[in-house]
């Protein structure tokens, strides 16, 4: 899953890979890591909702992502990213 959108000015890109779970956020030349493959919390959760917020300069950026409640592993989830509390993009995907 990879979704593009813009933080002050800057391109940026949220990055997940479904089978590994890793998930990063790049703005620019910075690479802000949000889900590590080796935590057992990135494969195993009973929550339908997660969400990963950062700090960019002086621009909170936050994802959150929603997975359907039955066979949620094998479906798909549904993205969501705010800027500053705006909502800048919204994809579907694993």
């Amino acid at each position: 899953m990879e979704i593009s959108f813009e933080v002050a000015g800057k391109p940026a890109e949220f990055r997940r890979t479904a089978t590994t779970g890793a998930a990063e956020l790049v703005v620019g030349d910075e690479v802000v890591k949000l889900a590590n493959p080796l935590n057992p919390g990135t494969h195993f959760s009973v929550k339908t909702e997660e969400s990963w917020k950062t700090q960019i300069g002086d621009t909170t950026v936050e994802i959150v992502k929603k997975r359907p409640l039955l066979v949620g592993g094998l479906r798909n989830n549904t993205y969501t990213v705010l800027v500053d509390d705006d909502v800048v993009a919204i994809a579907t995907g694993t």
